[in-house]
């Protein structure tokens, strides 16, 4: 998995065609390949309100159980914004180095 930086929203046509149909290279600067894990819980109380009460929940619980087994700067965890499926909440988006990108429900 990779990281691109300094793209606006003037460059998603451009990105998508360069990058992700013809598989080419993002000129404008260099790709950066994942270092650590993220994990990003849904905690959006005033889109719905079981994220705002499970989320945050979720995130203390992820952070804890990263201290117990020695992972901090390995896996970074983060609230975010509604991903969608809320009424399964905690939801979670897991991104790491070697997948692409894992939607969990029911933590």
């Amino acid at each position: 998995m990779e990281i691109y930086r300094r793209l606006t929203h003037f460059d998603v046509e451009t990105f998508v065609e360069e990058v992700i149909v013809k598989e080419g290279e993002w000129l404008p600067g260099n790709p950066e390949s994942l270092k650590a894990s993220y994990v990003f819980v849904c905690s959006h109380g005033s889109r719905d309100r079981r994220c705002g009460v499970f989320g945050p929940v979720l995130v203390s619980r992820f952070r804890e159980e990263i201290g117990l087994h020695g992972l901090q700067g390995k896996v970074l965890v983060s609230s975010c914004s509604h991903i969608g499926g809320n009424k399964y909440a905690g939801n979670v988006i897991i991104i790491g180095s070697s997948i692409n990108g894992e939607v969990t429900g029911h933590l």
